[in-house]
């Protein structure tokens, strides 16, 4: 379960590292943005809001509070298109070497 953020209009991107894998809580006001990963990654998308990201390529994610998404080596930032906090959990997985 999801802590409540200490303050709902502020942006925040907390990490927790779970072996192979890194878990990030985020939340983003409108026009936050959420920087590409430093790695090549793959990336499960869980929204806890509705949320509506836009990557700086153009492509647009409308996706309804618990509809996940799959990315696989996401290379842009995502950023809140909408008024309202999008909050989403990222689940980071590292590729397998030669993958």
């Amino acid at each position: 379960m999801l802590a409540q953020p200490v303050d709902p209009r502020a942006k925040f991107v907390d990490s927790l590292r779970l072996g192979e894998a890194t878990t990030r809580d985020v939340q983003l006001l409108a026009g936050d943005a959420l920087p590409a990963p430093e790695k090549d990654v793959s990336e499960l998308v869980i929204p806890v809001t509705d949320i509506d990201l836009n990557s700086q390529g153009g492509e647009r994610m409308r996706k309804s509070q618990g509809e996940v998404v799959w990315i696989a080596g996401r290379q842009r930032e995502l950023v809140n298109r909408d008024a309202l906090p999008a909050r989403f959990v990222v689940v980071e997985l590292k590729h397998a070497p030669g993958s």
